[in-house]
């Protein structure tokens, strides 16, 4: 080895010790420094050999761990609470109180999250939503105990700056230099107060009808907040009525006849904008009485008003073609008729868009709305909520032999019907279009606790029809001599007492269903997800049943008492007391299939909340034929096929989509909205 005993080497007979020669661990002085093994760099007591960090005295054989990151006492594992997992350099023992977030940790800057980043125990004042509007005041909200005040919202003339802009009320949107809360009509900068054309009550008439019928057509008419004790006809004149600010001014007649009247033939031009309409007591038309005219109504609210047969709040009928835009139809009464808010009959043609159905009465059908025989019923960004047919159908909306229905953008929520359609109910109309519905939580005493749809085609998508309950059949969907075309559609947890959990097909029903999820709905009887009575049957295409519940002799996901049943792709799984009940099982054949389809979360007590996208692993991702939206296979359910990506029920413009499997993380990055009943939660707001 280059060295001499005399040199000195300590061990001529070993090439591994002479003097300079690196200490091994292997129990021999290789060295010749008189030292056995790697000395204690670190001054701990344990030789380098023994210690797994010689050079941080705190570690070695024995040691006690404390909270830096280091494995103290060399048993080759850390603490779990000594783990860095978020990489911030704070473990959960040095009190990251969030050790997956590397934005929380002791000392970190407080972002506008609603999160406590600083882990001090508190997430600061101005990072909760105390009115629940979605905004918090660090994100701008300018007053956090007013629901309607927050960034982007509209505003109501109410002497509040509600779109937090620093500016009070509407601006002057037509440069006329009147403020919009001011101003008669803020689209023509010819029309403000003392303006050619402009009258105004009671300054110049002391009633809202001396006004009328003192004015020329195209004239306009402002009147001022107050309670107006009278009964006003627009004699059919083209003129525009309007309430400044809007919704300070009542009118109420004590209940002497209609507060209203179009029977003149009033065109569109006929605009009556912003009043309060209240107190109306007739035979029918209590609100509003239309017939042969198509006025405009705007921004009004119609409450508290009674017919004695038809259309407590608003009457239409004859030639009409009246325009609802931005209107309150609640508490409403038909006494011993149909359309507790509105009713639509003898060939009229309706527009109603962002008009709100709330707390009104029939004692027959239409607890809402009634439409009979009408030519043109186009309804968009509807709400029907708590609205009764004490006798008949359609708690919310029914409509008998309505050609050119279509129901866009919509919500049925908690109406009731005495008969069928707790929600909505459809007999005899002609190829309706249903699109983005949310129909839930709805009552009818006998079929179709969310929609019944009778002798009626048509199409119905992206429907989801949650928490119904029938006492008949068909507790979220009942079908009876119908034939449409239902395309991406969410059915759970729906009840009937009878058939039909989830959806009953009764005889003569032709109906296709094309990736819907049926999941978790209940019946007394036969079929907890789907029941048919005999007849044609139905076509299923890319269908999921899952975890229904049929508690009848014969209950089971499916069950069919005669009815010939079409399976394609679908897959029915974890149904009680079975899968098919009174058919050939198809699983196996023409892409049936039976597996979990291991939902994102269906264990919320509201299922509301639920979310049957699939999970990662899923064996329903790209499981059938044809196409998702972004070119991959299509996946089985209502989250599958073509439409998969057309979902927007909060109609705020963001689809509720994601490619194959759910991913928290990344979608909202793409442009899916990660909660489709908020219209206030989106990509880059909430998200």
């Amino acid at each position: 080895d280059g060295y001499r005993v005399c040199d000195p080497d300590c061990d001529d007979t070993h090439p591994d010790i002479r003097p300079t020669h690196p200490e091994l661990c292997d129990g021999i002085d290789n060295d010749c420094d008189g030292i056995v093994d790697l000395a204690d760099e670190d001054g701990d007591g344990v030789g380098g050999c023994d210690d797994c960090d010689d050079d941080d005295p705190a570690s070695h054989p024995g040691g006690t761990e404390v909270c830096d990151g280091a494995d103290n006492d060399c048993d080759g594992a850390l603490l779990v609470d000594e783990v860095d997992d978020d990489g911030d350099g704070y473990f959960i023992c040095s009190n990251d109180c969030d050790d997956g977030d590397a934005d929380v940790y002791p000392g970190a800057t407080e972002l506008c999250d609603g999160i406590d980043n600083d882990c001090d125990g508190a997430v600061p004042a101005d990072e909760v939503d105390g009115d629940g509007d979605g905004y918090r005041l660090c994100d701008a909200d300018c007053d956090d105990t007013d629901v309607d005040a927050y960034p982007g919202a509209e505003e109501n003339c109410d002497g509040v700056d509600t779109d937090c802009d620093g500016i009070v009320d509407l601006p002057d949107a037509d440069g006329d230099g009147v403020a919009g809360c001011d101003d008669c009509d803020d689209d023509d900068a010819a029309v403000y107060p003392g303006a050619p054309g402009v009258r105004h009550v009671p300054a110049q008439h002391g009633t809202i009808q001396g006004a009328i019928d003192y004015v020329n057509p195209g004239d306009v008419i402002c009147v001022a907040t107050g309670v107006y004790a009278e009964t006003i006809s627009f004699g059919g004149k083209p003129i525009r009525v309007t309430a400044v600010p809007h919704g300070q001014a009542v009118i109420d007649n004590g209940g002497t006849d209609s507060v209203v009247v179009f029977e003149n033939g009033e065109t569109a031009d006929a605009e009556l904008v912003g009043f309060t309409i209240s107190g109306g007591m007739a035979a029918q038309g209590g609100g509003v009485y239309v017939f042969d005219a198509s006025p405009t109504l705007i921004d009004l609210e119609i409450r508290d008003n009674q017919a004695q047969t038809n259309g407590g709040g608003v009457y239409v009928a004859g030639s009409s073609a009246p325009t609802l835009i931005d209107v309150v139809i609640a508490e409403n009464l038909a006494d011993i008729g149909d359309g507790g808010g509105l009713y639509a009959g003898n060939g009229t043609t309706v527009t109603l868009d962002g008009v709100q159905f709330t707390g009104n009465l029939a004692d027959l059908n239409g607890g809402g709305l009634w439409g009979y025989y009408v030519h043109g019923l186009e309804l968009t960004d509807v709400a029907f909520e708590g609205n009764v047919a004490l006798a008949e159908s359609g708690g919310g909306m029914g409509c008998r032999s309505c050609d050119g229905l279509t129901v866009i953008q919509g919500t049925f929520a908690g109406n009731e019907a005495g008969a069928d359609g707790g929600g909505l109910h459809l007999y005899g109309c002609d190829a309706p279009q249903l699109d983005q519905l949310l129909i839930r939580d709805n009552l009818a005493d006998e079929d179709g606790g969310g929609l019944r749809m009778w002798d009626t085609d048509g199409e119905a998508n992206h429907l989801r029809i949650v928490g119904n309950l029938a006492l008949d059949d068909g507790g979220g969907l009942a079908l009876y001599d119908s034939a449409p075309l239902l395309t991406n559609l969410v059915v759970a947890a729906n009840e009937a007492g009878d058939n039909g959990g989830g959806i009953s097909l009764d005889p003569d029903t032709d109906a296709s269903l094309l990736h819907a999820t049926i999941t978790g709905n209940y019946t007394d009887g036969d079929g907890g997800g789907l029941y048919g009575a005999g007849g044609i049957g139905a076509t299923l295409s890319h269908v999921v049943v899952s975890f229904n519940i049929g508690a009848g002799t014969t209950g089971h996901g499916v069950a069919s008492s005669g009815a010939a049943w079409t399976f394609d792709a679908c897959n029915t799984y974890g149904n009680l007391p079975g899968d098919y009940g009174g058919m050939t099982d198809p699983t196996g054949v023409d892409g049936n299939i039976s597996a979990n389809p291991t939902f994102v979360d269906t264990a919320a007590t509201d299922p509301l909340e639920w979310h049957v996208q699939l999970l990662p692993g899923s064996a329903l991702i790209d499981a059938g034929t044809g196409t998702d939206p972004d070119g991959s296979v299509a996946d089985i359910g209502a989250y599958g096929g073509p439409d998969a990506g057309s979902w927007d029920l909060d109609g705020d413009g963001y689809p509720e989509w994601w490619a194959g499997a759910y991913d928290d993380a990344t979608y909202p990055g793409l442009g899916w909205d990660c909660d489709d009943l908020d219209a206030s939660v989106f990509p880059g707001q909430g998200c």
